[in-house]
């Protein structure tokens, strides 16, 4: 099986010859670290582990999320992050009726893809812009282009980063490669569109490059965060439908009686699933007699080996399995309430730098067209992580920096959670087609900052860049803003997101007599239906009907009447029986007889 990433080399960028920088400024390069990769299983999950320059492991993420072997206490299942004071000692989000039935993965490496187009249909059934019987995202498109994420559109902005693998239903992943691939708008595609064929994975892909942002379903990410402790996790299981977490499996460790699993070895991660309760309460002898955890309690987990394995796909996982990490969850948005994503980045970061004290970074747009900007994106690599996002409009001509504009917008928040994270602007800020604005995302600490980076040759992708599109802000290694390829690194990952600024035309098409009418107001710049009425057929509009008129040739008598909309015309007739006599015929017959009795009477 490839791997996504190799391992990386940790790396101290080299100094930069004279001539990179102006000689009356000093351009120190940071530290740069990185990322270490590496596929460790045969059902498709890759671990991760973020190493500093002196080749040390630092804990950006947590990277293992075991509690304490002991009978569950109140310090177990508290937090100093809680968005409900009082959880639940057990939960199902099938009761929500927003967990779609469990998928099959067969002999693929995609795990992660499952288990990230889960968290989606989930998220937006409850959100409410998708419904259980509807919500089913492609797999297939999404592991497709994630695993070849290069593309050949010159005008694409990500044009230059990604790599292209030539066996993507065999690669693994992890959440912070499928938040990667999905802030792109990778996905996601409907499933009937992009199916999943477990039987022959040979049958899947050869997907032209014009599906790439297929976002058919209607779902784009939100944000992928990973959780601070149990109640963080059930928190969001309870507002976002599931979670996700990797682990190690191995089935002498499955009860395929109670379809519960506990691992109490040391062998590292190799399988990732969908988290969608739990039970404080469940019982530890549920578990294999030759290996059960100290404490009940377990996670309600959703695989991807298809609806025969386990309980319809559904099984247990102890709380205390040691094997588990990453826990995290991804949440979705509505893909029709966004127009653009301005992003000059192709895939998932391997590479951070070190900063000692607050710091910038920013990314410089030009809008494609007359729209409204909505809200940004950014990465944070540790909790708690205060920010400011400023938006600069209408820069200068040649500017050197990326808050040479004017200032149209400034936002602060703290990030509970590492990861990736969407900021809506309290207001939208309205772009001309051609206007030139920068996103500039400061980083406040009293400690030390991560910051994701594009860097060229440090691991698998390759990462492209331009001047004048990524700068950087760093002070403790300069004064002042740098353009980011000045450092030596490709681009920054900040995004930002626009809707389309309506220009609102109406069309009618008139009901006719039998046939309803619509009335439709859309968007004449990007098509988007505003709304749509029916105009009820109107029925037809008769005149009078016309005197009988006598038809020798069927000797019947006709009459007629006209719409006078549509111009039908309807007939009535009479058709006489041939031992019949009309009434006139029979009235002049009697006439005519009396006259003729009056007659003999009188001669």
């Amino acid at each position: 099986m490839k791997k996504i990433f190799s391992a990386f080399v940790v790396a101290v960028m080299a100094a930069v010859p004279m001539l990179f920088c102006s000689s009356s400024q000093s351009c120190v390069l940071p530290e740069i670290m990185t990322v270490e990769a590496i596929e460790s299983g045969n059902y498709g999950c890759v671990d991760y582990s973020c190493i500093d320059s002196n080749g040390n492991e630092l804990e950006l993420f947590n990277r293992s999320y075991v509690p304490e072997r002991k009978t569950p206490s109140v310090s177990l299942f508290s937090s100093s992050y809680s968005a409900m004071s009082e959880l639940p000692s057990s939960y199902d989000s099938r009761t929500k009726n927003c967990i779609t039935s469990a998928k099959q993965q067969g002999a693929s490496g995609n795990c992660w893809a499952f288990s990230a187009m889960s968290m989606l249909e989930s998220d937006a059934i409850l959100k409410g812009f998708d419904d259980i019987e509807s919500a089913d995202y492609s797999e297939a498109h999404f592991s497709w282009f994630t695993s070849r994420s290069l593309t050949d559109n010159a005008d694409d902005l990500a044009y230059g980063d990604g790599y292209l693998n030539d066996t993507p239903f065999m690669t693994g992943g992890n959440w912070i490669i499928a938040a990667g691939s999905l802030a792109r708008w990778t996905g996601a595609a409907e499933d009937a569109d992009y199916p999943f064929n477990f039987r022959d994975l040979t049958a899947m892909g050869n997907y032209d490059e014009s599906c790439r942002y297929d976002t058919g379903s209607g779902t784009v990410i939100e944000s992928a965060q990973e959780f601070l402790d149990i109640s963080d996790a059930k928190n969001w299981i309870m507002d976002h439908g599931s979670a996700t977490f990797a682990f190690y499996f191995d089935d002498a460790y499955y009860n395929s009686n109670s379809f519960s699993y506990y691992y109490d070895g040391t062998e590292t991660l190799n399988h990732e699933i969908t988290v969608i309760g739990w039970n404080d309460n469940y019982s530890r002898y549920n578990f294999n007699e030759s290996c059960r955890p100290a404490s009940d309690g377990a996670w309600l987990c959703k695989n991807s080996w298809g609806l025969n394995w386990a309980d319809d796909g559904f099984f247990w996982i102890s709380y205390y399995d040691p094997s588990i990490e990453q826990f995290a969850g991804i949440s979705a948005r509505d893909a029709d309430e966004l127009y653009r994503n301005y992003t000059y980045n192709g895939t998932g970061w391997e590479s951070y730098i070190s900063h000692g004290g607050n710091a910038k970074i920013s990314n410089v747009f030009t809008s494609k067209g007359d729209e409204l900007l909505t809200s940004a994106s950014a990465y944070t690599m540790l909790p708690e992580q205060e920010i400011k996002v400023y938006v600069y409009k209408n820069l200068v001509n040649n500017f050197t920096n990326p808050e040479q504009g004017e200032l149209a917008s400034e936002y602060s928040t703290i990030l509970d959670r590492p990861g990736y994270h969407t900021i809506n602007f309290v207001d939208e800020i309205p772009l001309e087609q051609g206007t030139v604005f920068s996103i500039v995302v400061e980083y406040l600490t009293d400690g030390t900052l991560y910051i994701p980076v594009e860097v060229d040759g440090q691991g698998t992708n390759s990462y492209s860049a331009n001047a004048k599109e990524s700068y950087v802000y760093l002070p403790y290694y300069n004064a002042g803003w740098y353009d980011a390829l000045r450092y030596g690194f490709k681009n920054v990952f900040v995004q930002a997101f626009t809707k389309c600024d309506h220009m609102i035309s109406h069309e009618i098409t008139d009901a006719t007599c039998t046939s309803d009418g619509i009335e439709k107001s859309m968007c004449s710049v990007c098509g988007k239906l505003v709304s749509e009425a029916v105009i009820p057929a109107s029925g037809h509009d008769f005149s009078e009907w016309s005197n009988y008129v006598h038809d020798f040739e069927t000797d019947t008598e006709i009459r007629s009447r006209e719409c006078i909309n549509c111009g039908l015309l309807e007939t009535d007739s009479i058709v006489y029986a041939k031992n019949t006599i009309k009434l006139e015929d029979f009235i002049q017959m009697i006439f005519d007889r009396i006259f003729e009795m009056l007659k003999q009477i009188f001669r």
